[in-house]
Parts: C-alpha cells; structure tokens; sequence
C-alpha cells in the first residue's frame, strides 16, 4: 500500500474535497448565522437539503454515473463540490445559499459514490479491506 502511488495520489485528490465538506460543519455555520444573519435554524434547513437530496437523487445519480469512466465522473463531482463551496462565499441570500449548497451536495453525491468502486479496483484482492480503511481516514 505504501508504494502504491495510483492510490496514495487517489487519497491526496481526495484529501482537499475531505476539508470543504467539514468546512459546512465548521466554518460555514459560522458564516450562515453570524456573517449573513439568519437563524440557526435556516442553517439546519439548508443541511437537510443534504439528505433529502440523497433520498431523492442517489439512486438515479448512481444509474446514471455508472455508465461512464469512474475518473471523469469523480472529476466532475469534485468540481461541483469546489464551485458550490465558492458559490455559498459569494452568496448574500438564502436562495443563493441553497442554490449553492445544492451544488455542494450534488458534486459530493456524484464524486464520493464510486470512491468504494474505484478503490476496489485499484486495490489486490488481498488488500481490499486495507485499502477500504485507508479512505476511511482521510
């Protein structure tokens, strides 16, 4: 695994994405409640959007992503996940906000579908588990 360099540079590209996603548990409240001035409870409101999008999107997401080379495809949900993030700091409206979020979470449904499948295919049949647990840490 240590010589691995597909999947070590595969955990480093993911390794960024990883930091925006916590930044709408960490800093984005902060910038939601304090800096734009709505409630704690809009901010809940727009991170339920997560879940209902998932409930909604998923599967059809997967029926569609599936058809096509795994790395676009993650390619592609990674620039969905950046630009959300730069759409909510631009943001000043909850329409704004929720168009933002909803990009967010589209390019993160999209990208971190196919990351158990792309691993199990870098990985020796022997090292699945391993390989698994490393993304798990990042």
């Amino acid at each position: 695994m240590r010589m691995d360099r597909a999947y070590l540079l595969f955990l480093l590209t993911l390794f960024g994405p990883g930091m925006i996603l916590i930044q709408t548990h960490v800093s984005f409240s902060t910038y939601v409640v304090e800096d734009l001035g709505f409630t704690k409870k809009v901010y809940g409101y727009l991170l339920s959007m997560n879940g209902l999008m998932v409930f909604l999107f998923e599967l059809p997401i997967t029926s569609v992503t599936q058809r096509f080379p795994i790395r676009r495809v993650m390619a592609l949900g990674l620039a969905l996940l950046g630009i959300g993030l730069a759409m909510s700091g631009l943001s000043v409206s909850l329409v704004m906000l929720a168009i933002a979020m909803a990009t967010m979470m589209l390019g993160e449904m999209i990208a971190f579908l196919l990351t158990g499948s792309f691993i199990s295919k870098l990985a020796p049949p022997d090292m699945r588990g391993r390989y698994m647990g490393g993304n798990g840490c990042v």
